[in-house]
């Protein structure tokens, strides 16, 4: 697997996995989600099932429907700049909160 094919799954996974805890949080089901998002509940669902990376502007409609930052749905993630001996990638890291 190509690393940014590598990356795109760690960022998914993480993303899916924030946004169904947030929305956990917030005791409401994807359709609620998708209404508070003006998105479709089809997206919502892949972006839960970590199939799809959101644009930036679908990015900042679930933030805003869950009432969170984008860095709350990111959270986890890190970027390693590269160096002389390696590419830059994402890597999970611990969660902040």
């Amino acid at each position: 697997m190509k690393r940014n094919e590598q990356d795109g799954r760690l960022v998914g996974a993480q993303l899916a996995e924030n946004i169904k805890r947030r929305r956990a949080e917030l005791d409401v089901d994807q359709a609620e989600l998708a209404r508070r998002a003006e998105l479709a509940v089809s997206e919502i669902a892949a972006l839960e099932a970590g199939d799809r990376l959101p644009l930036a502007s679908t990015l900042k409609k679930v933030a805003d429907g869950l009432d969170c930052n984008l860095s709350d749905l990111l959270d986890g993630v890190r970027w390693v700049m590269p160096d002389d001996h390696h590419e830059g990638h994402i890597e999970r890291e611990e969660r902040r909160r």
